[in-house]
């Protein structure tokens, strides 16, 4: 870029990473350098300042550590003519005398004069963009302006009486006021902003915003009496929201985005601040659902937002999907139990990802005041300040209270509870683009030692085995989103799953696990407290004599014997109950993770249906633009 320090007059060529935005509270002062130009001399030559000239001008003014005093003879648009004097000596005089300048015709002394800009009064307007060079820079003139057609109308009498006067060819500076000819073949009030050359002057048309490049005969004097009135073009910028460039630096296409949407197109303007030398706005069309522009911009991923306003509403569902290969290595970040672990990939391409990302997010939270009133919900992707790294991280809400949010920090397999200071909303949608950093994995081949729950010492074993170390993972399936793997430690080859083994025929048959309560029978559920029971073991009859035969009567046969039970029938009957209710709830837990999973993808759907059905939308709104 070249640039003009503006508090000291020169210019100069910088990098891009050099450029910086400049900050809201510098804006509005006023720059410290002024500019000025001798009085009453030009260059010996039409053809412009020789190095000559130059360099005598150089080496008289500022070389020397004597006095200089400066008297302001006249104002030529932004430049101040001077006389020069240092030490006693006149430098205009010393230019002409030495033959490195002439005399020019005295300019007129007379003041300053500025022509006031217009500014959008509190509240809310209806007005019409008229001229758009960015979302930090378009030009509105309020609804009913009357002062616009009273100016067109006096301009329409002086053209057509002839009463245009030439312009001075030598205040053709930046700063001037002027006629200016416009491709319309009216004349229009004009600012010069630079002369390119002889042959091309930029104008910027100030009851409108825009600019033009026209030929020096296409300007002519501004009347005195037009001098009265204020610019009209009333100077705005999007608030709350900023390029993704950085800053107020917008990308080519949201800027022609923005221009197709709002340019000539009568709009609901809210000002909301001031801004440096222009009025920061809320901007919404007046037509349909009265579509928040500033919104639009940051939910279309074309800026990002600065305040909690604009903030979009991002879910963890929208982040990319990515599959393990086959083999890939890891970093264990968190472990829970060997049924579920969060590591993290060690590519250095992924690496060098995420800490841009936490790097760029750090930078954006920092910009960005705590707001009482933003409350996120639960499945929200939220910025979340780390309180041991003072980093900002990417998480996902899982639980909301009056000062506190519990939150999973899913870029490092991490969950804090943080107090709602430390929350910022995510500002742009491309956080979405990086994909969750860590994986959701199970060791396969293990079980606990009771064959039901881990307990403490297993886990204390894994974290010993596993936890922040590299490791080599083979993936074999996933189920409900956790990739079941084989881990080998990458540095000594330890199979991580023989080794828990290990552990568990050494140590677990010593540790006595609490017993876990039994689920209620039907039984028990009926009777109250009263306990399940089953039938006792009954004792032999024995045997009934044989009666003596009866004349009539058939002789009845001896009574079967009831078949004896064992005194453990009844606890193997009892252990086989027990056994079943378990099979029962493990099912009845199945089901409910399979309904989980299930809910999970129907709402994944429905996110892309409606993202589908906005972009169909916002599509066929265009295509009747384009028609039109």
């Amino acid at each position: 870029y070249v640039v003009l320090f503006v508090d000291y007059g020169n210019t100069g060529e910088v990098g891009y990473p050099d450029a910086l935005p400049l900050p809201e509270r510098f804006g509005t002062a006023r720059s410290h350098a002024a500019h000025c130009g001798l009085y009453g001399v030009g260059p010996m030559s039409d053809a412009g300042w020789t190095m000559d000239e130059i360099g005598f001008f150089w080496t008289s003014s500022t070389t020397t550590t004597k006095p200089v005093d400066l008297e302001v003879v006249g104002v030529s648009g932004s430049r101040h003519e001077v006389r020069l004097t240092i030490d006693g000596v006149s430098v205009n005089d010393a230019m002409v005398t030495s033959g490195r300048a002439r005399r020019t015709a005295a300019s007129p002394e007379r003041p300053p004069t500025q022509i006031a800009q217009s500014r959008l009064p509190d509240g809310t307007h209806t007005c019409t963009v008229v001229s758009v060079e960015s979302p930090d820079q378009f030009y509105v003139i309020t609804e009913g302006n009357k002062v616009v057609n009273e100016l067109m109308e006096k301009l329409g009498h002086i053209a057509a009486a002839g009463r245009l006067a030439p312009f001075p060819p030598g205040r053709l500076t930046g700063g001037e006021y002027c006629l200016a000819l416009f491709t319309d073949g009216n004349w229009y009030r004009a600012a010069i902003v630079d002369r390119i050359d002889d042959d091309q002057v930029t104008v910027e048309y100030i009851d409108f915003g825009n600019r033009l490049v026209v030929a020096p005969e296409k300007i002519r004097a501004l009347p005195d009496e037009m001098r009265g009135y204020g610019r009209q073009a009333i100077p705005c910028a999007l608030y709350g929201v900023d390029g993704l460039l950085g800053g107020r630096s917008w990308s080519p296409e949201a800027g022609d985005y923005f221009r197709k949407r709002v340019l000539e197109q009568v709009c609901s303007v809210q000002r909301m601040a001031d801004g440096p030398g222009n009025d920061l706005v809320e901007l919404k069309s007046t037509g349909g659902a009265g579509e928040c522009f500033n919104l639009m911009m940051v939910e279309g991923g074309r800026a990002k937002s600065s305040s909690y306003l604009y903030a979009p509403r991002l879910l963890k569902a929208q982040l990319p999907i990515r599959c393990p290969p086959a083999q890939f290595s890891v970093l264990m970040t968190n472990v829970v139990d060997p049924s579920l672990m969060h590591g993290r990939t060690t590519f250095k391409q992924e690496i060098q990802k995420l800490m841009e990302c936490i790097e760029q997010l750090s930078h954006d939270c920092s910009t960005i005041d705590f707001n009482p009133h933003y409350q996120p919900d639960h499945g929200w992707l939220v910025a979340a300040l780390h309180p041991d790294e003072n980093a900002w991280y990417r998480a996902e809400v899982l639980m909301v209270s009056a000062d506190a949010v519990k939150v999973s920090l899913f870029d490092i397999g991490r969950l804090l509870d943080l107090p709602m200071t430390s929350i910022r909303p995510m500002i742009s949608k491309q956080y979405l683009e990086l994909p969750v950093q860590t994986f959701k994995l199970c060791l396969h081949g293990v079980q606990p030692a009771d064959r039901r729950n881990w307990c403490k010492e297993e886990v204390d074993k894994l974290n010993e085995l596993v936890m922040d170390k590299t490791l080599t993972a083979n993936f074999i399936e996933t189920i409900h989103n956790v990739h079941h793997v084989h881990l080998t430690n990458a540095e000594n080859q330890t199979n991580i799953a023989e080794e828990l083994s290990k552990f568990q025929k050494r140590q677990i048959p010593q540790i006595t696990s609490p017993a876990r309560p039994r689920p209620p029978s039907p039984a028990t559920s009926l009777r109250g407290d009263a306990r399940l029971r089953f039938p006792a073991a009954v004792p032999a009859r024995p045997p009934s004599p044989a009666k003596p035969p009866h004349f009539g009567h058939p002789v009845r046969a001896p009574s079967p014997q009831q078949p004896q039970r064992s005194p453990g029938s009844a606890s193997s009957e009892n252990e086989k109950l027990k056994s079943e209710i378990i099979q029962l709830h493990l099912a009845m837990a199945e089901k409910d993770k399979a309904i989980e999973q299930r809910n999970e993808v129907i709402a994944s759907q429905k996110i892309k249906i409606k993202s589908l059905q906005a972009f169909l939308h916002e599509g066929l709104k265009l295509a009747a633009e384009s028609s039109d």
